[in-house]
């Protein structure tokens, strides 16, 4: 028989534990109601944004990321389900990374994929963001897939959705009035020009291997280029399914990409898109409209890039021997077709070629003396640059950020008494290349408008880097001296 004393040492150790216990009941039972309470809000008064206020201000947000003792997995699963269909109706697209941790947690929760799948289906649909469209794809298919297994009945919006992978169907495009014979190549492009104040009336008309335009004023077919417009159309026939990439890149303008009259894109902002063709011939219309004093437009369908970080890039590049660093910068190819053509000069060393373009440039390379070389690495600020030429593709590497200015030295001038500067230099550039290369660059090719140029135009060994380093000098110098200049006003300057 236990004795006053050791009674209470009895009630005090077991006191916790029944008081702790009793805390995680009572959690459980105040969840269970603010979930009836929110089904209420749901069900009778269509009111997502309500239902989700209630949990989130209630221990029900705590409980249902931290799942309590008394809860059954399955509990847990009916709450958390609950929790992510309100979310996902409330139309807040910030709530997604919620469902895409309670996803990680439970990959084989169907109604999650179903209810991801919604978001993301509303984002793309919403703001034309196409890889959102892929990520519906894939969860209403993950979805769909775990249904069949479970025997559960299927949501048909996303088997609508999956009918045409999210594309809407297009009424009717421009070749009802530019080819209304239906004239379309095989493998290419006819393409027709057009001034979009006078659209039924056909410029020029010809058949090209790829969609592109460059120009400026009234340069190309007398139209003005703020009026210019285009249609290209084309069948291209594919041997097997294909999964290859749109590179959009535009300025004052705006395009639609038409695959199998399903609109691909429709916009004004530069776009990488992926499509999957499958094994059969394919109809590609694309219908552009510009507005801007000059014209720059291409829509390439090319392979997957892979795009290095800097650090990443450093790690994969295999650069053991001495080698020469040759850079070549430009703003913008000078042809219709965005083509630079770089001859390579003779070189006694192993070779890595740098390319930077702010518009997209395709760099079609020749060498002629059979230089070795190391790496080619390719520098973008828009999409779609692209190497060309007989050259080995595993040497070829594309960063997802730019490399350097196509200037050796900056443009400044003293406007009083602001003292401006346009571009950057080969110094600025440089520090990005040793820190990538751990070697300077030591021959440079650099102008705004490339068309055919010769590498390397300017040997960078000591002695120019020194002139360099002056030159930057003498401009702080020109800078200080402009900040001593006063700026005049109206009463002063006849004074």
């Amino acid at each position: 028989m236990y004795n006053i004393p050791a009674l209470l040492v009895i009630f005090f150790t077991l006191q916790p534990v029944v008081f702790a216990q009793s805390i995680k009941s009572d959690l459980c039972e105040r969840v269970k109601k603010v979930s009836i309470e929110a089904e209420v809000l749901y069900s009778d008064f269509d009111d997502s944004i309500s239902a989700i206020a209630l949990m989130q201000n209630t221990q029900f947000k705590r409980a249902i990321h931290s799942k309590p003792e008394c809860f059954t997995k399955d509990q847990y699963l009916i709450y958390i389900n609950q929790y992510s269909l309100y979310l996902s109706k409330t139309n807040n697209h910030r709530y997604i990374n919620i469902l895409e941790k309670f996803l990680s947690r439970f990959p084989e929760n169907t109604l999650m994929h179903l209810y991801l799948g919604n978001m993301y289906k509303e984002i793309f649909q919403d703001q034309k963001r196409a890889q959102y469209r892929f990520k519906a794809i894939s969860s209403y298919e993950r979805y769909i897939e775990l249904s069949k297994n479970n025997k559960a009945i299927i949501d048909k919006s996303a088997i609508e959705f999956l009918k045409n992978r999210g594309l809407v169907r297009v009424e009717s495009t421009w070749g009802k009035y530019l080819n209304p014979n239906d004239v379309i190549p095989e493998n290419r492009f006819k393409t027709f020009y057009i001034n979009t104040n006078i659209p039924k009336k056909i410029i020029a008309s010809e058949i090209v291997d790829s969609v592109s335009v460059n120009y400026s004023n009234k340069d190309f077919h007398g139209i003005n280029s703020k009026d210019f417009g285009a249609y290209w159309v084309g069948n291209f026939t594919f041997t097997k399914n294909t999964t290859l990439q749109l590179n959009i890149s535009q300025s004052w303008a705006k395009t639609r990409v038409i695959i199998d009259n399903l609109i691909v894109y429709e916009g004004g902002n530069n776009a990488e898109i992926p499509f999957k063709f499958v094994k059969g011939t394919h109809k590609i219309e694309v219908e552009y409209m510009n507005n801007w004093h000059t014209t720059s437009f291409s829509m390439g369908i090319n392979p997957f890039q892979k795009l290095y970080k800097y650090n990443e890039l450093k790690q994969n590049l295999k650069l053991n021997d001495d080698f020469n660093v040759w850079y070549v910068g430009i703003y913008e190819s000078r042809k219709k077709d965005h083509g630079v053509d770089l001859v390579l000069k003779k070189s006694q060393k192993p070779i890595v070629l740098l390319l930077q373009s702010h518009e997209t440039a395709i760099w079609n390379i020749t060498n002629p003396f059979k230089n070795t070389i190391k790496a080619i690495i390719v520098g973008r600020s828009k999409p779609g640059s692209k190497v060309v030429g007989e050259l080995e593709e595993e040497s070829i590497f594309y960063i997802s950020s730019k490399l350097g200015s196509h200037n050796i030295y900056q443009k400044c001038n003293c406007l009083t008494p602001r003292f401006h500067c346009e571009g950057g230099s080969v110094i600025n550039t440089n520090k990005r290349i040793v820190t990538m290369l751990n070697k300077k660059i030591n021959g440079f090719t650099g102008v705004y408008g490339g068309k055919e140029m010769v590498v390397p135009e300017v040997i960078l060994d000591d002695k120019k880097y020194d002139e360099i380093e002056k030159k930057i000098n003498d401009i702080e110098v020109e800078r200080k001296e402009c900040s001593k200049k006063t700026d005049p006003s109206f009463d002063q300057i006849f004074k």
